[in-house]
């Protein structure tokens, strides 16, 4: 299994494999392993009035913890943020933090569920597509980075044949076989 398709179709038929509750914990483990392992500086360039709420949210994850009111509260204040600043709101918002927000809106999602059905496996598929999407525009990055720096490509790596070859979509293919087996195994 090397192509995107091939990823995409295991990972549809695992999630599809998985008890309501097996796929909230995959989600919380996806979404866990994704934000320990942001960057120091992964608030620096988000607005001042922001900070707070997403370090919230973000300590609710990392200790998981994942307190419902306590995100919802935390989402909520950033939605007044926006709103209450209008046209002014830059929506310069990081990828990573876009990604997290994303994942945390499926997840509110899927706690809200009483039971699995398709509904279910279609928001942890599209929010475990939107973390492989994110990866896949990082390794574009990083390949037209090492393009003009006149090192490697892995151009080849990024193609839809050959989407794992690139470390940035494997090591992401990987946090996802660990978070469906880690959802399995409590």
């Amino acid at each position: 299994m090397k192509s995107y398709a091939d990823v995409t179709n295991f990972i549809s038929q695992a999630i599809d494999e998985l008890s309501l509750t097996e796929q909230i914990r995959f989600l919380q483990n996806l979404t866990y392993q994704f934000v320990r392992d942001l960057p120091i500086d992964w608030l620096d360039n988000e607005l001042d009035s922001e900070k707070p709420h997403y370090q919230a949210i973000f300590d609710q994850i990392i200790h998981q913890s994942w307190q419902k009111s306590v995100i919802e509260n935390q989402l909520n204040e950033l939605d007044t943020i926006m709103f209450d600043m209008g046209d002014a709101y830059p929506h310069n918002t990081s990828e990573a933090i876009l990604l997290i927000l994303d994942m945390l809106g499926f997840y509110q999602s899927l706690i809200a569920t009483e039971e699995k059905s398709a509904l279910s496996n279609g928001w942890v598929i599209l929010s475990t597509e939107s973390y492989l999407d994110y990866h896949d525009k990082l390794a574009e990055g990083s390949a037209n980075q090492l393009e003009n720096d006149g090192e490697q490509s892995y151009d080849e790596g990024i193609s839809f044949d050959n989407w794992l070859a690139h470390p940035l979509t494997q090591s992401a293919f990987q946090r996802i076989t660990h978070a469906l087996k880690s959802a399995k195994n409590k």
